[in-house]
């Protein structure tokens, strides 16, 4: 990634408690292309990455957890595309939200479906494990605007703030009188790395067997949180693939 024309730095988000980064190996390797920083964390907190850091320099911050791996050229693709929505989520991994008859939400795959939604490939989050973002989401995350209880609530199940950014971004675009999707899905040419069956021998919390049920409490906790759920769904995919000059709002 260190090559990529666009990019500025790359920071990394040392959690890794009790263990140093291999700074002495890698400045062993200099010059570098971009400067790469480790920021090294007090405490294993998934909210660690979440914030306004000062070396963030530029309005666009990239974000890939260490268990997914995005092609260059889809990278560069989706900067693209987030330089003509840069108040949206431009990422690789899609999810949907759906409500069952008793009014309870669930979390899952876009062909997840219920007796009130008929399902379809539509999706209605953008996951922030893969994506960009404008650097003033991370500001509104860590504000007193967030309602009392969310980053208690991720604190607590040390899962879903990436759900609760998506949250933040749709209350954003709401204010803005603007009723449409809170992110784009980037369709990544090479997507092994972001299945559930990936090979890739990377592991994270999204493959532990309680993981869609903890994120589906997340939904329902943050509906409570917001007075509503944001989110709008969505449908449109684009891909590197495809013709650039066919990119239209969501």
């Amino acid at each position: 990634y260190s090559a990529l024309p666009d990019l500025h730095r790359i920071l990394v988000v040392w959690n890794n408690i009790g263990e140093d980064p291999p700074l002495e190996w890698w400045t062993g390797l200099d010059p570098h292309p971009v400067d790469v920083i480790f920021l090294k964390q007090k405490v294993n907190n998934v909210r660690n990455r979440i914030h306004l850091f000062p070396e963030i320099r530029t309005e666009a911050v990239l974000f890939l957890d260490d268990d997914r791996l995005i092609a260059t050229q889809d990278i560069q693709f989706a900067f693209r595309v987030w330089k003509q929505f840069r108040n949206m989520i431009v990422g690789f991994v899609p999810r949907k939200h759906v409500m069952v008859s008793n009014g309870v939400f669930i979390y899952g795959d876009t062909d997840l479906s219920s007796d009130t939604h008929l399902g379809g490939y539509v999706y209605s989050l953008i996951l922030t494990g893969a994506a960009f973002l404008h650097q003033k989401y991370l500001e509104m995350f860590n504000s007193p605007s967030v309602p009392y209880g969310v980053h208690q609530l991720i604190d607590e199940k040390q899962n879903c703030e990436d759900i609760a950014m998506n949250f933040i971004v749709g209350r954003y675009l709401a204010k803005l009188e603007r009723l449409q999707c809170v992110g784009i899905y980037i369709h990544p040419t090479i997507s092994k790395n972001l299945d559930k069956d990936a090979i890739s021998g990377y592991t994270g919390l999204w493959r532990r067997p309680e993981h869609m049920a903890v994120r589906s409490y997340c939904i329902n906790k943050l509906a409570r949180l917001f007075n509503g759920v944001p989110l709008q769904y969505c449908d449109m995919v684009l891909s590197s693939y495809f013709d650039y000059n066919r990119i239209r709002a969501c």
